[in-house]
């Protein structure tokens, strides 16, 4: 769609490091494009801080994904998620189970004494899940025990088992064997939309808490000038009236003015602060970093194809894309739940073997190894199971409504491009209208101040038309920021935030 300018690196940018930068790990790596900052102008100092640290865009960008407390949590989310979608893949690999025991048995008899019995036994145990939906499970024991008293003796055997249980009907099939494994993988992607949407999300409020930044900053340049052309004026007024060709009384409306513009001065100090302090909470920074914007607005004129924009919305928004998976994710609940309405009828096979042995009085008896194997079905048939109907009428109507969601969402989508392509279409206007009324503002100003000097105005029209430069500046300065916030707000909803800004997730 759009990018801001070329493929810039990533500028050398020492005292910032130094300055605000904690030794924490990069939660994104991006190549910023060419950002829109503010005009030159000194910064309110509304008290003593530290050093200015110039800050851009694309650096306030970088602090941003490296030090935002939602996306380190977010990282830390993804730790947990990404072990999940591991036990879920490593569902078809064997599981082995060490049983190990030990006992002593005594018994007390009144001709014999008593006689103590000691065993132990150990064995492993083997279990691998089927796709089909069936198990193999091999098991191997031994166990020895050791008689003490009358009855001294020594025994021992091993016994060892294959066995397979494969369903037949419900619990069976690829399609129910794997939707464990398929409903960990979608979540995983839903997973990983999750942390693309909140990377993109945070990086637009920085970027619209950098412009209010701007805004604030280049609101108190513009009151400074205006005071600074109100007492101008006022030593205009006193030549005046020292040369006779302006009345006394006439300065007090400048007064006036040199007073409101002081006024206006403060309140806009007062803003910029707030906007400093916002804006370095939100890149997770001491607060008595003094900040101030380093470069200078620039605005650009975007061309957006309707059609183009919503094909983009609709293969990049995460918020869809994870409506999207919502919807498979219930057609495969629905399978299950369906699948578990049948029948219970089950293939069993299993083969064993055991070997046995005992010693008495000081001989060795073995018994031969015995073999056995067996194989059956068995079935289970419930006769009023309302709660697998009920998981069944639940799975349904959650799939219908999931359609319904899906589809909803796209209109939404769809109206939500519309309004924000036709909102940056109008915000462009908007500025051409403020930049030319701004220049007409400012050759007024010029022309009334050479009529003043020449006794051919009055003091009050060259107030109100200073006033008027002060708004057309204003209303400029507003007009910039708001079409670069439209800008912003076109890239979030068409889901291209991390493009635009060459944004690669670390995960």
């Amino acid at each position: 769609m759009r990018r801001r300018g070329g493929d810039l690196q990533v500028k050398a940018w020492p005292l910032l490091l130094v300055g605000l930068m904690l030794a924490t790990p990069a939660a994104a790596q991006f190549t910023p494009p060419t950002p829109p900052a503010a005009q030159p102008g000194a910064a309110p100092r509304p008290e003593a801080r530290g050093p200015d640290v110039p800050l851009s865009l694309p650096e306030a960008v970088a602090l941003g994904l490296r030090q935002n407390r939602g996306i380190r949590s977010a990282y830390l989310n993804r730790v947990v998620q990404k072990f999940s979608l591991m036990v879920a893949e490593e569902k078809f690999e064997p599981n082995f189970t060490l049983d190990v025991g030990a006992q002593r048995d005594w018994a007390a008899t009144r001709r014999a004494g008593t006689d103590i019995s000691d065993r132990a036994s150990a064995g492993p145990t083997a279990t691998l899940a089927l796709p089909t939906g069936g198990s193999i499970t091999g098991a191997y024991s031994v166990v020895k025990g050791m008689e003490r008293g009358a009855k001294a003796a020594q025994e021992g055997n091993s016994t060892w088992s294959v066995s397979l249980t494969q369903p037949l009907l419900r619990g069976a099939g690829l399609d129910v064997g794997m939707a464990s494994v398929r409903q960990a993988r979608l979540s995983e992607k839903s997973n990983i939309l999750a942390l693309k949407g909140t990377v993109a999300d945070t990086v637009t409020n920085i970027v619209r808490a950098y412009y209010t930044f701007i805004l604030a900053h280049q609101q108190a340049t513009i009151a400074r000038n205006g005071l600074e052309r109100a007492r101008n004026l006022m030593e205009v007024n006193r030549a005046l009236i020292a040369a006779g060709r302006m009345a006394e009384n006439e300065i007090f409306q400048t007064e006036s003015n040199v007073a409101n513009q002081e006024l206006s001065v403060l309140d806009a100090e007062n803003s910029f602060e707030t906007s400093r302090l916002a804006l370095i909470t939100l890149l997770a920074l001491d607060p008595r970093s003094n900040i101030i914007p380093a470069e200078e607005i620039q605005a650009e004129p975007v061309q957006v194809d309707l059609a183009v924009a919503q094909d983009l919305a609709f293969s990049n928004r995460p918020d869809y894309l994870g409506q999207v998976i919502g919807l498979e994710q219930s057609r495969i609940a629905l399978m299950l739940a369906e699948n578990g309405e049948l029948w219970n009828l089950n293939l069993t096979a299993d083969r064993r073997g055991s070997r046995n042995g005992t010693s008495a009085a000081g001989a060795i008896v073995g018994h031969p190894d015995t073999m056995g194997s067996r194989i059956g079905v068995q079935l289970s048939i419930p006769l009023r199971d309302r709660a697998a109907q009920s998981t069944a009428l639940g799975a349904r109507v959650g799939l219908q409504q999931a359609e319904l969601s899906l589809e909803q969402l796209r209109e939404t989508v769809g109206q939500q491009i519309r309004d924000v392509v036709r909102d940056v279409s109008i915000r462009w206007r908007q500025l051409e209208l403020a930049r030319r009324s701004r220049a007409l503002a400012e050759q007024s100003l010029e022309v009334e101040m050479i009529k003043l000097r020449n006794g051919r105005t009055t003091n009050f029209q060259v107030l109100s038309i200073e006033n008027d430069l002060r708004t057309a500046e204003t209303a400029e300065l507003s007009a910039v920021i708001a079409y670069l916030n439209a800008l912003a707000t076109l890239d979030q909803q068409l889901g291209t935030t991390l493009d635009t800004w060459s944004i690669s997730l670390n995960d």
